[in-house]
């Protein structure tokens, strides 16, 4: 037995090797090695008990072995210094291979302490050990702890009567005690005993508790306080699991739970606690810490791990960092984008192999770069991905140490520069391509060193200017050169210039500028256009050189003219289109007419054009449109703009009165001059006439689209008032249009709702007053069930689209009424439908009638087309005329409608495909009051008599009426006299028809 510079002896005599062996491990003691790790922050703990020749562990934490030989200098120093000691001191040994003897991992820092007996003697230590270093070692705080666990250690060895100790000493437990109560007081946590059922009864707490938790140790042990009910409840019943699964093992627990502290505040605490048994008796035994600092931590480090996964997700480089051996320990998605392979594929994987061979040196050499000194190395390289494709990076390399300055890690940073590459290729490229274009265009050079004066023309230059071979460079023979005007010009441009970027900036290196003039050549004496393309380029001397080329653009500027010429003309009449056209106007319009002044816009559209296009061909309708080009451009004052807007529609802009006078006038000068047919060139002679719209600025429009739809309703008016006129913009026209509107939006409901009905008038023979036959008339029932005439669909039969589908409802239902009629066996003699514009310029109404009959058995002359004066006036144009021959010619009669209220006279009867003449109402309504129309019923029925066309009279509403016309000779009647329009379901209850 010897003793330590403090008194303490060795125990290593007392100990016997018998004891050592046999002893079984206790939890009381794994308990203490655990809050020993916990206090001090170690990951390995040992409470090793001294024998002859080994240490023997009683406890351990993180260490496989079960004893260490006693040349382990872990131990052996503590002991040795008798007193508490870490391996952070000066002259402290190390461990070494020493360690290795036990098969574990090297060990960089240790600390522990020396276990006594009550008579001093030394009998083991408890040691905290970590496999990193730690040169701050163990705060005063840890080191007072881990003393106080020792003195804890050799208390409850005391206290059970461990047999390594031998025989306790009786006397000796009272100071026992008292150093034991010392000793817990003095631990950074909390001592607890409680019961082993919740809520649990404290029995003993330590002192610390205050300081733990806010409240008195009295408060828990009187019951005032209650622990459990302290706890968070989820919390508490995760600790209570905890116990009970203790309590079923006879083991121990350790929880972390949050605690609400008497205040209010709420902090983390870790419980560790052994369930102990005592004459039968379960209790709860252990060891309580504040864990918030633990836990805040662990909150900052989750925040911050999870700021740094968002800033890899969204940096805009690739990050990749990894240890020397290529094993991956942060990589981010833009670096797997850029070197297309995951960070599996990466994993280990060399460099080498997904560097191009041209880059593989260089990239080499800045890793080299790198690890010599210690500084990034930055490189450019191209990545290849496994489909064999590249991508250009910028790759900066830097290194990452350990605490000991050694090498640890490499980090790789690489931007994308795959785009800035091949700029900077494509770039070399055009140089390139330039070089030769220069060589292969033969430009024009002139180098002129800044330094020196000297200048050097290139043969090419000489020839653009016209001059002599010989010629010696010389800016007064160059400004020679110049057109008129063009001295001046390029003056003023050298004063723009400088006023912008100053004398000092456009003598800087890679100044530019680009100008276009026009010279005169020498020999010719002709016009030409050169470009001139100037740069400040590095030379010999600071000044530099200023390069000059000069191109010959005389081609190319006469076909941007005449490029710029076709953009804003039509090519057919050479008149402005449209684009040019609305550009003036909106000029004219941007002052407010300050400077322009008002003025009048006309909008002309030419009449039946497209059946001048479809009868004669369209080189006859491209000559109609340059003969009223040619007839309307001299009619117009200087100012005036005459424009072809598209296909037969023109426009015009003149300087007009407020009153509109002058644009009134000249839309007359044009009537009177488009009044002459056009001569074709093939003999044949059309005629043109056109109708025109006029909108006045500023009285009937402020701005282009106001004054473009008011000349548009102007327009209109004047085609429905008589083609061949013109008409000025009213209120009046809005208000027409609004019900034009109206009427179609009528239309569009009749035809989606098919509320389109046919009702029939009867006309009679006068001759037998016998019913001969009907006349289907179109009726339609609004969306409240009344019954409409067609005059609220008017407007309607001027849209072809709309006029055909009433045309085809019409047909559909007059044919079911004449097949249910031949079913009942009513003899409707003919029925007479009216035919619209659209319907006969279809060319396809024949085909119509007679799948509309014919699919349902009724023979094709069971129908009667009926056409207006003004639709039969139109059959002049040809597309009209041939559908009323088809229509004749298949057995179809046809009837002028409302004869006499038009322009069409007895003597185009003969030329038009007319059956039956109807005279209009307005004449037979003024029999004998009036004479004048007395002789032109008379004159109408003995000239159709002469050729051969029978005669309706229509509106007969009178005896006297229907005794006049027959005495005459028309053939037949129609009017209120012999019946008003019915439904086909009242002709047939009538019988007007049935077979006598």
């Amino acid at each position: 037995m010897f003793s330590d510079e403090n008194g303490h002896s060795n125990g290593m005599a007392i100990l016997r090797p018998p004891k050592i062996e046999n002893s079984l491990r206790d939890q009381a003691f794994d308990e203490l090695v655990r809050l020993a790790a916990s206090i001090c922050e170690t990951p390995m703990v040992v409470l090793s008990l001294l024998d002859e020749d080994r240490y023997w562990f009683k406890a351990r934490i993180g260490v496989d072995a079960g004893e260490a030989p006693r040349s382990w200098s872990v131990c052996e120093s503590v002991l040795s210094a008798g007193r508490f000691y870490q391996s952070s001191s000066p002259g402290a040994p190390t461990v070494g291979h020493n360690w290795s003897l036990i098969d574990l991992p090297a060990v960089e820092f240790y600390a522990g302490t020396p276990l006594f007996s009550a008579d001093g003697i030394a009998f083991g230590a408890i040691c905290v050990m970590s496999s990193s270093a730690r040169p701050s070692g163990l705060s005063e705080k840890q080191i007072r702890g881990l003393e106080s666990l020792a003195n804890l250690a050799t208390a409850v060895m005391d206290r059970r009567g461990t047999e390594l100790l031998g025989d306790p000493i009786a006397n000796d437990h009272a100071k026992r005690g008292a150093a034991s109560d010392n000793l817990i007081g003095n631990l950074p946590g909390t001592v607890f005993r409680s019961s082993l059922q919740f809520p649990r009864q404290i029995s003993f707490l330590s002192d610390t508790v205050t300081r733990l938790t806010g409240y008195e140790r009295s408060e828990f042990l009187t019951g005032t306080a209650s622990w459990s009910g302290c706890i968070e409840p989820e919390d508490l019943a995760v600790l209570e699991n905890a116990v009970l699964e203790a309590s079923r093992k006879e083991g121990a627990y350790e929880v972390v739970y949050r605690f609400r502290k008497k205040g209010g505040e709420l902090t983390w605490l870790r419980e560790s606690g052994l369930v102990t048994r005592d004459a039968g008796t379960s209790t709860l035994e252990g060891y309580i810490i504040d864990y918030s600092k633990y836990k805040n931590a662990e909150a900052a480090l989750l925040t911050s791990e999870a700021r740094m996964a968002t800033v890899l997700r969204n940096a805009t480089v690739g990050i990749l960092h990894r240890d020397i051996s290529g094993n991956i320990i942060l990589m981010n998605e833009k670096y797997a984008e850029l070197t297309g392979r995951t960070a599996e594929e990466l994993d280990g994987l060399h460099f080498e192999e997904f560097t191009h061979p041209d880059d593989l040196k260089a990239t080499l050499d800045s890793v080299a770069e790198c690890l010599r000194t210690g500084q990034p190395s930055t490189v450019k390289k191209r990545y290849v991905h496994k489909d064999g494709s590249c991508r250009w990076c910028e790759v900066t390399i830097s290194m990452v140490k350990d605490g000991d300055e050694s090498a640890a890690t490499l980090v790789a940073i690489a931007k994308d520069i795959d785009a800035e590459i091949a700029a900077e290729h494509a770039i070399r490229e055009r140089e390139e391509r330039l070089s030769l274009a220069v060589d292969a265009a033969q430009m024009g050079i002139w180098d002129i060193d800044l330094h020196s004066g000297k200048q050097v023309w290139s043969a090419k230059l000489v020839d653009l200017l016209g001059l002599n071979k010989s010629t010696e460079p010389n800016l007064r023979k160059f400004l020679g050169r110049l057109a008129e005007g063009e001295m001046h010009r390029l003056r003023h441009r050298r004063l723009q210039i400088r006023r912008r970027y100053g004398d000092r900036d456009t003598l800087r290196l890679g100044f530019r500028f680009k100008e276009v003039f026009q010279i005169i050549r020498a020999d010719t004496a002709k016009a030409r256009w050169l470009s001139c393309a100037g740069r400040l380029v590095q030379g010999d001397t600071p000044q530099g050189r200023l390069i000059l080329s000069f191109r010959d653009i005389t081609n190319e500027i006469e076909t941007h003219e005449k490029v710029r010429w076709i953009a804003n003309h039509d090519n057919l009449t050479g008149l402005a289109n449209r684009r040019s056209f609305s550009r003036v106007l909106e000029t004219r319009l941007s002052d407010g007419g300050r400077v322009s002044g008002p003025f009048a816009l006309i909008q002309i559209d030419l009449d039946n054009f497209k059946d001048v296009n479809d009868t004669n061909g369209h080189e006859a309708g491209d000559a109609v449109l340059c003969s009223v080009a040619d007839r309307i451009r001299p009619l117009l004052d200087p100012g005036g703009l005459l424009a072809r807007l598209g296909g037969d529609e023109f426009g015009i802009l003149i300087n007009s009165d407020s009153e509109g006078v002058a644009a009134e006038h000249l839309c007359r000068k044009i009537v009177a001059t488009l009044g002459d047919p056009v001569a074709l060139s093939d003999g044949r002679v059309v005629d043109v006439r056109a109708s025109m719209g006029i909108s006045l600025f500023p009285e009937q429009g402020r701005d282009i689209n106001t004054l473009l739809r008011h000349a548009d309703l102007a327009l209109y008016a004047a085609k429905r008032s008589g083609k061949g006129s013109f008409r000025t913009f009213s209120a009046r026209m809005a208000d027409e249009m609004n019900e034009r509107s109206f009427m179609i939006g009528n239309a569009r409901a009749a035809i989606r709702n098919e509320s389109i009905i046919p009702y029939y008038q009867p006309k009679h023979c006068l001759r037998t007053g016998r019913r001969v036959g009907l006349e289907a008339l179109l009726r339609w029932r609004d969306e409240v069930g009344v019954m409409r005439s067609p005059d609220c669909l008017a407007a309607a039969f001027d849209d072809h689209e709309m006029a055909t589908k009433i045309t085809d409802i019409m047909l559909g239902k007059i044919a079911d009424d004449i097949q249910q009629w031949t079913l009942s066996g009513i003899d409707y003699g003919h029925v007479a439908i009216n035919a619209t514009s659209a319907d006969l310029r279809s060319g396809a109404l024949f085909e119509r009638i007679s799948g509309a009959l014919g699919s349902r058995n009724i023979p094709i002359d069971a129908v009667q087309v009926e056409v207006t004066e003004n639709v039969l006036m139109e059959s002049r144009t040809g597309k009209i005329m041939k559908e009323l021959e088809k229509l004749q010619g298949q057995g179809i009669t046809i009837c002028l409608d409302d004869f006499g209220t038009g322009f069409a006279s007895l003597a185009h009867l003969r030329n038009f495909p007319v059956d039956v003449i109807k005279i209009d109402r307005s004449f037979v309504s003024e029999i004998r009051s009036f004479n004048g129309r007395y002789a032109i019923v008379d004159a109408i029925v003995h000239m159709c008599r002469a050729l051969n066309i029978l005669t309706v009279a229509e509106g007969i509403e009178t005896p006297d009426q229907e005794d006049y016309l027959r005495s005459v000779g028309c053939n037949l009647g129609q009017g209120f006299l012999f019946g008003r329009a019915q439904s086909a379901d009242e002709v047939a209850k009538a019988k007007l028809f049935h077979v006598a």
